[in-house]
């Protein structure tokens, strides 16, 4: 019987998850050498090339102390892209079991739960997600906006061989010195039956106001009769709940072009006007195209934020690789716009509904092909087969600064997507933040760098 005619059978079959939250990281390659007496292990050139990615990021230009902090961001971001797969599976009743296909790295396959000098690469405080009776969020939402009361949807895959009694189930949100700035109460008297995905009530949580983009810690919180207690945690992203005004902008122009509105962006910004032919704004947000009159207002000086894939000034690819995420980083961490995120240095699930399968490339065949895509704010990488591209990033072209970004910002997250838009207009409009340095950008003309690229990156989709 095919597996397609057994999933459909009228008896009811449980569904077992092979080839299973494969999340590539970058290997901790010196630790790994210096286990091996000093020297590359013998299956990582029978298997395949010796993967030496270190060596790679250097050639990209990054300092010994960059790769190591890379190495280690990207083991992090490793653990909540498991994580995620991991929740989202257990919210499906059918499903019987899963296993995880790498207990251990091999070579390239730096997707385990042990490295490969045997040791264990993640905390076992870390791992709760992997419990048989998880707390869990049916809507998963990871980005709030301060000050206001949020709907949440807290369920349990309760799995563990035993009722819950007289449940309580408590929230709470801890800031990063570990003080608890908002906390309640969800629901209390509930009997769990073993074996089942349980939904509890609809519930409000409270989200602390905030000035600028703050990392908090959401904590779900459950108590039993006999002693029962099991918890969940999720680092979230809380954003303040206000747009550029016409005051800040003190007399400065905005205008816009393409399809606006599912963006609600004339609602946010009633003081921005439509694109005319030969018009010289302070600002332009294209969103989808840019047109040649649009490149020519660029090249006299002009600037613009382009929300799109196309590649009308650098060569933007599409393409997918089957059951990965992409490791996303920031290569200018003292960047206004970086900074405006309140990241951990790595995108994990932060931008979990803004990734794309549309990045701006480069060459990873030349070293030195960083340079295509200029000042790179937002990076993802492959760590499993040394491909990267960038979500965005900001370059010179004529006598005009442009910043591109190819996320989804019309479809993803409706909190992160327009507060992107709103610290990139305010980065380059020169107001509502304070001035920060950064390095000089690359201009694409005087570079030779409209030309396509000999090999284009294939992004990650976040589809198992």
């Amino acid at each position: 019987i095919s597996i397609a005619a057994g999933r459909n059978a009228v008896e009811t079959k449980p569904l077992v998850f092979g080839e299973y939250a494969d999340y590539p990281a970058f290997a901790d390659f010196d630790k790994i050498i210096e286990a091996n007496g000093g020297e590359i292990p013998w299956n990582w050139e029978v298997v395949d090339d010796p993967f030496r990615a270190d060596i790679y990021l250097k050639n990209l230009g990054y300092s010994d102390e960059q790769i190591k902090d890379i190495i280690a961001k990207s083991q992090d971001n490793s653990l909540v892209s498991k994580m995620w797969y991991v929740q989202e599976t257990k919210k499906a009743d059918d499903v019987a079991a899963y296993f995880i296909t790498i207990i251990q790295d091999i070579g390239h396959s730096v997707a385990g739960f042990f490295d490969e000098a045997g040791d264990v690469k993640f905390d076992s405080a870390d791992t709760t997600f992997l419990k048989e009776t998880t707390l869990l969020m049916d809507d998963t939402i990871l980005n709030y906006i301060g000050g206001v009361s949020t709907t949440i949807n807290p369920t349990i895959s309760h799995y563990s061989g035993m009722d819950i009694t007289n449940a309580t189930l408590k929230y709470e949100v801890v800031n990063a010195s570990d003080t608890v700035v908002s906390y309640g109460t969800l629901q209390s008297g509930v009997n769990i039956a073993n074996g089942q995905y349980f939904f509890f009530d609809s519930a409000q949580i409270n989200m602390p106001s905030v000035t600028k983009a703050e990392q908090f810690t959401l904590n779900l919180i459950l108590t039993a009769d006999n002693d029962y207690y099991t918890s969940s945690s999720w680092d979230i992203f809380v954003y303040p709940n206000a747009y550029l005004s016409a005051s800040e902008i003190a007399g400065k122009t905005v205008m816009v072009s393409g399809d606006s509105s599912s963006y609600n962006f004339k609602e946010k910004y009633p003081f921005a006007t439509d694109w005319v032919d030969g018009s010289n704004p302070d600002l332009l947000v294209a969103f989808g195209s840019l047109s040649a009159s649009q490149i020519e207002y660029l090249n006299n000086g002009g600037k613009v934020f382009y929300a799109g894939t196309g590649s009308e000034v650098l060569k933007v690819e599409n393409g997918t690789y089957y059951s990965q995420y992409v490791f996303m980083n920031f290569p200018k961490e003292d960047h206004q716009i970086v900074q405006s995120l309140a990241s951990k240095g790595y995108g994990g699930l932060q931008f979990i509904n803004m990734y794309t399968t549309n990045v701006i490339t480069e060459d990873k065949e030349n070293p030195l092909s960083h340079s295509l895509i200029g000042k790179i704010l937002i990076r993802d990488n492959v760590p499993d087969s040394l491909q990267t591209g960038s979500y965005m990033s900001e370059f010179k072209k004529g006598d005009g600064t442009i910043i591109q970004s190819t996320f989804n910002f019309a479809f993803g997250d409706s909190v992160l997507a327009p507060y992107l838009i709103d610290q990139t207009m305010r980065y380059l409009l020169g107001v509502g933040q304070e001035s920060l340095t950064s390095a000089s950008v690359v201009n694409v003309e005087s570079q030779g760098l409209l030309k396509d690229s000999a090999k284009a990156y294939s992004a990650l989709s976040f589809n198992a």
